[in-house]
């Protein structure tokens, strides 16, 4: 389940839903992002990497980004790589009626299990699509909760509005 909140700019009256985390459509999400990096979206490097090494997992949930040059922010998946700590548990691994080893990939990786089954093969760096920054990852539903949001249209600080709990 995802965690989101409405923000709202009463200077332009835009008005934007910020949802971090996964939904239900989250293995989906999974599997376009996995063929986003096979049809090279992310670039060569991401592209190599993920097929470098046997059942690579990609951080497909989504995240609040900042910049800190400008004040740019937006949400976005993580796109970091991850390899199995123990390739032979991960193959063995059931999703389904199949196992990892039987599926010959890995249908769809949580964040839970990126921490507990894998180990970070490289760090995805989201640029501003502004200034060209690199971007600061906010890597926690709560971060909704603690940073105040410029708009994007006019650059005030924007209003927190209602909760959101999506999915």
């Amino acid at each position: 389940m995802g965690r989101g909140k409405t923000y709202i700019c009463k200077h332009c009256n835009k008005k934007v839903d910020v949802l971090l985390g996964v939904g239900f459509a989250f293995p989906d999400v999974y599997q376009e992002k996995v063929a986003d990096i096979c049809d090279g979206k992310y670039g060569e490097e991401w592209q190599h990497l993920y097929q470098s090494e046997e059942f690579v997992a990609v951080n497909a949930e989504t995240y609040l980004y900042l910049c800190r040059k400008c004040g740019h922010w937006e949400t976005g998946s993580s796109m970091d790589l991850y390899v199995p700590k123990d390739t032979d548990s991960i193959r063995n691994k059931q999703y389904g009626v199949k196992t990892v080893g039987e599926w010959g990939k890995i249908p769809c990786v949580f964040g839970s299990d990126l921490k507990m089954d894998y180990n970070l093969l490289k760090g995805y760096n989201h640029k501003c699509p502004k200034c060209e920054e690199v971007m600061d990852c906010k890597d926690s539903e709560a971060a909704i909760d603690v940073y105040d949001l410029k708009c994007n249209e006019c650059g005030n600080i924007m209003e927190d509005g209602e909760i959101i709990l999506w999915d």
